[in-house]
């Protein structure tokens, strides 16, 4: 090759990582909304679509004591949606003995569900699936979405833009959050509230960037495992969108669009619990838990994100599968609310 050719291709090259470059948003927010607006299949004047996934639930760490059994509902699983406009879908999902069917159409939300429980990690699992980018992200002029460090990292071979937050720091201990895109856009990971979530293996359904596989991760524990399938809608069967019974209430829901919409209960009795046992401990400690609150105002499958002292975490998770609190609601619904307890505690 002669080294003018060799000069070309080089600056090809340049010139190509310059473009790509000047594509990149200059502002944290513009990241978020274009990796949702790329992520979002549900937006008025979408394709219909079926979307398949089969997934594998895990139980949380709980730290339990020797007698007390695990509270999480596990194993395989499967989730099936059928979409063919904002007001006109199906969906129906299975975990172990759980099994429910949401319908809305012909202006008529109906539900069918084996248990009013549902479980944790079927919330956890569509939350991921359906909104990626969480709503106080995705929104235009989010103040959350705002001020977010952007700099660029590697991962082998892999460019990535990484956006990073930090969300709460002492003398010792300080906790970010960050998210991970391709500089053409795409979500490729996340670490948000103590939990890590890789989305991979992407393909592309009418213009929309679909993750064809997902992970969500508790440190080096997996939590969830989530492989999909997505085609054209195509015809089913009448029956299948007529449920029987009466339109549901809005608390009855496999999924709350958005989650701002709850009314949550104040005070939180597990925030009750937290605070008072925190305030006799002689260190600083961080500690990150889930769980579900569900529409009786019981706490079920309480898990421990991160925390520096197992001990002391495993004394909060025991109060706070003891207390009881006032349901959230929804519309003035009871509904099923999955609260995220993060704290860092330093004692001087």
């Amino acid at each position: 090759m002669k080294p003018t050719r060799h000069i070309c291709l080089f600056l090809l090259f340049v010139f190509a990582l310059t473009a790509a470059a000047q594509d990149e948003p200059k502002h944290s927010q513009d990241w978020f909304l274009r990796a949702s607006e790329r992520m979002n299949l549900r937006q008025p004047g979408s394709q219909p679509f079926h979307l398949r996934v089969k997934f594998h639930a895990n139980a949380g760490e709980e730290l339990l004591a020797p007698d007390e059994k695990s509270q999480f509902i596990t194993g395989d699983g499967s989730y099936d949606e059928i979409w063919l406009a904002p007001d006109t879908w199906r969906r129906e999902v299975t975990l172990a003995d759980y099994h429910a069917v949401e319908v809305e159409a012909n202006g008529v939300r109906k539900m069918q569900a084996s248990s009013d429980y549902e479980p944790s990690r079927v919330l956890m699992l569509l939350r991921h699936l359906i909104a990626p980018i969480p709503s106080n992200l995705a929104e235009k002029g989010s103040n959350m979405a705002q001020n977010w460090q952007i700099d660029h990292v590697t991962a082998g071979d892999t460019q990535l833009v990484r956006l990073s937050k930090v969300m709460m720091s002492d003398s010792r201990i300080t906790l970010k959050d960050s998210w991970y895109f391709l500089p053409t856009g795409e979500l490729t990971m996340s670490n948000a509230t103590g939990m890590t979530t890789i989305w991979s293996g992407v393909t592309s359904f009418a213009g929309k960037t679909v993750p064809l596989k997902m992970t969500l991760k508790a440190g080096e524990r997996e939590l969830l495992t989530a492989v999909t399938a997505i085609d054209s809608a195509g015809q089913m069967n009448n029956a299948a969108w007529d449920l029987p019974g009466n339109a549901a209430e809005p608390g009855m829901t496999l999924h709350i669009v958005n989650t701002a919409d709850v009314h949550r209960p104040s005070p939180d009795e597990a925030m009750r619990e937290i605070g008072g046992y925190a305030a006799s401990q002689p260190s600083a400690s961080l500690f990150i838990a889930a769980g579900v609150l569900d529409r009786t105002g019981t706490y079920r499958e309480i898990e421990v994100l991160q925390a520096t002292d197992p001990s002391y975490a495993a004394n909060i998770l025991a109060r706070i599968r003891v207390s009881r609190s006032k349901p959230a609601t929804l519309n003035k619904s009871p509904c099923q609310y999955s609260p995220v307890w993060q704290f860092l505690f330093e004692h001087h």
